[in-house]
């Protein structure tokens, strides 16, 4: 089971990756259409929901017998406490998804935003004679974010890409059961 999980992990990510690559050839990236805002709020949803697939491959290598539609922070640091097991790869997503000032606690964020309350707000930038990138606000302040300063809509995209992966990739290697 656990090759199918850690493949559904891959999935998420290349979900995003392929809006991204979307995103990268379209000619009216800045524009602020919806045909941009659509493919930017469905790359925070799958970046999110690749760290959240690894709540799976916590759950199954760790035998903790929660249910599909059961699987959720709360509940996998409940299993762990109550089995007496401790996850490295999942002590550490707890710690940078609890740290406000992270990459993954603006990641959620920004999804949660997206996916729930209404768009996210952006920094629009006009300019006639040439193509300037337009920045997310972080919905929480409502400012630009200062671990992506000064970067595109895109950019932060593919950097939180690139986190991501890294993310993922730390964590199994940090965590022999997944």
């Amino acid at each position: 089971m656990t090759s199918q999980l850690q493949h559904r992990t891959e999935q998420k990510l290349r979900y995003a990756e392929i809006h991204l690559e979307e995103l990268s050839t379209y000619p009216n990236v800045t524009s602020n259409d919806e045909w941009e805002n659509a493919h930017q709020e469905s790359s925070f949803f799958h970046l999110a929901g690749a760290i959240e697939a690894l709540l799976h491959e916590i759950n199954d290598g760790y035998s903790l017998g929660l249910a599909l539609s059961e699987v959720t922070w709360k509940k996998i640091a409940a299993q762990l406490r109550q089995s007496n097991q401790s996850s490295p790869a999942f002590e550490h997503l707890m710690q940078l998804r609890s740290d406000t000032t992270s990459w993954l606690a603006l990641l959620f964020e920004w999804r949660n935003h997206g996916a729930h309350r209404r768009r996210i707000g952006k920094i629009v930038n006009l300019s006639t004679s040439r193509r300037v990138n337009n920045q997310f606000k972080d919905p929480r302040s409502g400012q630009p974010p200062n671990m992506y300063p000064r970067m595109g809509c895109l950019d932060i995209l593919k950097a939180l890409s690139s986190d991501v992966r890294l993310l993922i990739d730390h964590c199994r290697g940090l965590d022999s059961r997944l």
